[in-house]
Formats: C-alpha cells, structure tokens, sequence
C-alpha cells in the first residue's frame, strides 16, 4: 500500500452503507425549507436530525413498521447515524407536541415566503386546500375511528384536513376532522386556526366538496 491508502485490516473494517436514496432525499430537503423547520421545532440534543432519519425510513419503505427501524438503519446512511430503538423513538414522538407543530409549520412558512422573494416574486402564497384520511391499525390512538375512506380497507381512520403551498407541494398546516366528510365548519376551524401562524397575503384554492347548511350566493 503507498503512504496514503488503507491496510488490509483497515479495508476490512470499512462499513458499506445504502446511500443513494437518502442522498436524493438530502437534496429535497436541502433545497425546501424542511430542515430549518425541524431545527427550529427539534432543537434540544439534534433531535431534529432523529425527526428526520424516521422521516427517511417511512418513506423509504413500503412496511415501515417502526419495530424494524434498526434493521434499517444498520444498513443505510442516515442524518442521525448513532443506533435508535424503538424505545427511543418512542420518546422522540412523544416530543411532538402542539407547540412543535406550530414551530415546524411557522419556520416552514417563513421559508417559503423567503424564496419566493429570492426568485423576484411576491411574498403571496396560493394553498391547496383538501382533505384525506390515514389508515390505522392502532386502537389507541386519538382521533382514529370507523369510516369509509378511498382505500375501502375497512380499518380505523384518521381524516386529515390539510393546507398545501402549491408550487412547492409543502403542507403548511392541518387539522384532524370528524366524521366522514369534512364540511364548511371544519373548513371554517382549519382557517381560524391557521390564523395562529400569522399567514398574511394567502389565497385558498379548494374543490366543490365541502357543503353546508347554508346556501350562499
């Protein structure tokens, strides 16, 4: 070996690790406002970089059963590369409170104003606004309950209503709804709840699906 390579023992302990995957993932969220927000909502001991790994993992895998995470992570480059159980990540979870949303959310915002202004365009955002639901094989969980979803998989749902920046395709905000079909008050609720995040200059784009009581002009 010259002066500057590895030795046969150092070549032996070398480990390989899947990276192509979560390299491009690297660039989305390097060019989006997404990691800014989770520091700013995450920033105690990098928990943020923790936030993002499971992210990876989840979108990574069709099964993302969180019990195999460790597997996951043994063999692929992650933004957190110390081991997490799923003991730990538990208690990452159990860090995602109201106030960290609302961080994530705000910062992802900011961000998102921040670029339209470097591209030489007004800081007006245009939001999707739509609904959707998330099957659940947890009993536990709050807001999960019976319903008919898209899917027709017969599982316990929670129905999301969610505001959507249109160019970039980042959800900004969102809110759990019940019943099966989300109408004109809890579209009413998501807008006064999203004023909490000071979103000025906005316009709301939806479809017809959402009905009410009241017919208007």
């Amino acid at each position: 070996m010259n002066e500057g390579g590895f030795t046969l023992s150092q070549a032996m302990e070398v480990k390989q690790l899947h990276a192509g995957a979560t390299w491009a993932l690297d660039q989305l969220v390097a060019q989006s406002p997404i990691g800014g927000a989770l520091k700013r909502a995450f920033p105690q001991r990098r928990d943020y970089l923790k936030v993002l790994s499971v992210a990876y993992f989840i979108i990574l895998n069709q099964d993302n059963n969180i019990s195999k995470y460790p597997t996951f992570a043994e063999a692929t480059r992650l933004p957190w590369g110390a081991p997490l159980h799923p003991s730990s990540i538990g208690r990452i979870f159990r860090k995602i409170k109201k106030q960290q949303i609302e961080n994530y959310f705000s910062a992802v915002q900011e961000g998102l104003i921040e670029q339209k202004k470097k591209a030489g365009d007004d800081d007006k955002l245009t939001l999707a606004l739509d609904s959707t639901s998330i099957s659940s094989y947890a009993n536990k969980l709050p807001n999960v309950e019976r319903g008919r979803n898209k899917d027709e998989d017969k599982l316990p749902q929670i129905n999301l209503l969610m505001l959507v920046e249109s160019q970039s395709g980042l959800p900004i905000f969102y809110r759990t709804y019940d019943g099966n079909v989300p109408d004109v008050q809890t579209v009413r609720r998501v807008i006064a709840d999203n004023s909490r995040l000071g979103i000025q200059n906005v316009v709301l784009v939806s479809d017809l699906g959402y009905s009410g009581t009241k017919k208007h002009q």
